[in-house]
């Protein structure tokens, strides 16, 4: 059991987180965390935890499809500066997958398949944007928005 306990300075980022440590665990992932929040978090914080939780959810999910278990790992990072909020999460795929036709791999598709365009709705809202990759076995979704308050 991952005994981490996480301690950002933000509540709620530190809720989910500690859920997501919770949820990777479970599965035999690593979760790896790095936070730089230097700044106070000023966007409004369920839309915030709709990033995380959507992200984490499904960069968990992925690498609890990976047959190798030296591989199962997820690396966050989130920084804050008095202009931006920064989260890249990193994790590994298995397979090809295509980062421009993302759909759920849920056999419910009504019901699953709308974090990533959660994640890309809110982003846009605060002016900013979401980069996915998949290169060499490595899935990456960069998120980059204004630290402001709803505009």
């Amino acid at each position: 059991m991952n005994q981490n306990i996480v301690n950002t300075g933000h509540p709620i980022t530190d809720a989910i987180l500690q859920s997501k440590l919770h949820d990777a665990d479970s599965e035999g992932i690593k979760l790896n965390i790095s936070t730089k929040l230097t700044e106070k978090i000023l966007v409004d914080e369920l839309e915030l935890g709709i990033i995380l939780g959507n992200a984490l959810d499904n960069a968990i999910e992925a690498t609890a499809k990976i047959d190798n278990n030296s591989e199962k790992f997820v690396t966050f990072d989130m920084i804050t500066t008095t202009e931006r909020i920064v989260i890249t999460i990193e994790n590994p795929v298995k397979g090809n997958v295509n980062s421009d036709k993302l759909t759920t791999t849920k056999t419910d598709k009504i019901n699953h398949g709308h974090g990533i365009r959660s994640i890309k709705t809110i982003a846009a809202k605060y002016d900013g944007d979401v980069f996915i990759t998949c290169e060499n076995g490595s899935f990456t979704v960069s998120i980059n928005i204004l630290n402001t308050f709803e505009h």
